[in-house]
């Protein structure tokens, strides 16, 4: 079976997951410098989702005010300020 490329979404998840990984790989290497790294790889309702997600799941994923704002106030953080 050949999979349309354009209509499968394993570019994408294959980037989010290599992004997973090198932050893991980044805070493991960096913990001897005392480096922390930190990745936010959220999952959201959007057209692309709705693809291959139940239309129940979509909805219940759609971004909204709240998960923009806790983004804008967490995005500057650090757990341990200089």
């Amino acid at each position: 079976m050949l999979i349309n490329v354009v209509d499968s979404l394993f570019q994408y998840s294959t980037a989010k997951a290599g992004i997973t990984g090198l932050t893991r790989t980044l805070a493991i290497e960096g913990a001897k410098y005392n480096i922390i790294a930190n990745v936010i790889a959220p999952s959201a309702g959007t057209a692309m989702t709705s693809t291959i997600w139940p239309q129940e799941m979509v909805d219940a994923f759609k971004v909204n005010e709240n998960a923009l704002s806790f983004l804008s106030n967490n995005i500057d953080r650090h757990p341990n300020p200089a």
